[in-house]
């Protein structure tokens, strides 16, 4: 064992129906690296684990999600299988769980149907990842950018396809764990600067998000004008002027 991950505590949050490899080599890899790896689930005791469509083993839970706490870890990691994140996308505190890393800026793995909770927690909007191929509507109708690669590294989240991607997930997982400035002040989600300026993204992906944020704004904008909500901003006016921005941009590099 080396200590590339000594002093990091991460969570791997699942329940029953979770895909037996996808939490038990992460689990492994994250131990061999040095990290303190703490299963935490809905209930005490264990959790049933599934190979496919065959139960597996049971794996011993060490907290609950109403113990748990986002401040207590470096970083989250999220398994597949098909029951597992539908049990996890409703559950309040576990939604809220997840959400907390994103908003704190800490590393998260998420793993084949594992990015169902992502969904649920909002925050895959302008993101480019990966997931089983099932999900790849439900991310895109979400907001994201969805690839077929074995490992998709945006921002601080990692996203993989399936059990036969674990090598290349376990090694991205603990590259963003260890890079992690625990200190370093959270990115703000969805910064329409920052949006614009990563190069990983082409210049029609950028309007397509923009596209949906609009959507969204204008949606919200309409409420705010009939009373319905209130205490927020819709970021019309900011987003409208980021489509402008992008126009621009594309019309100075075409040839004249």
């Amino acid at each position: 064992m080396h200590a590339k991950l000594a002093g990091k505590r991460v969570a791997i949050l699942a329940t029953d129906g979770f895909e037996q490899s996808e939490l038990l080599e992460p689990l492994q890899a994250l131990r061999e690296a040095g990290a303190e790896a703490l299963v935490v689930s809905l209930e005490p005791g264990q959790i049933q684990g599934m190979r496919h469509a065959e139960k597996g083993a049971r794996v011993d839970v060490d907290l609950t999600i109403g113990e748990a706490r986002e401040t207590d870890f470096s970083g989250l990691v999220l398994p597949g299988g098909v029951a597992n994140p539908d049990r996890l996308r409703t559950n309040a505190k576990a939604v809220t769980f997840i959400a907390d890393f994103f908003r704190t800026g800490k590393p998260v793995g998420a793993i084949c149907h594992g990015p169902w909770s992502l969904i649920e927690a909002d925050v895959v909007r302008g993101r480019k990842m990966t997931s089983w191929p099932s999900l790849k509507t439900d991310l895109k109708n979400a907001g994201a950018i969805w690839v077929d690669q074995e490992a998709v590294i945006d921002g601080e989240l990692v996203t993989s396809r399936n059990p036969d991607d674990l090598p290349a997930f376990c090694g991205r997982l603990i590259e963003l764990l260890a890079a992690h400035d625990p200190t370093g002040k959270a990115q703000r989600p969805g910064r329409l600067e920052k949006m614009l300026a990563r190069k990983d993204l082409s210049t029609e992906e950028k309007r397509k998000i923009l596209h949906e944020w609009e959507r969204d704004a204008q949606a919200l904008a309409r409420a705010e004008g009939e009373g319905m909500v209130g205490g927020t901003e819709s970021r019309l006016d900011e987003i409208q002027h980021a489509k402008r921005t992008l126009d621009r941009s594309r019309d100075q590099s075409k040839p004249h």
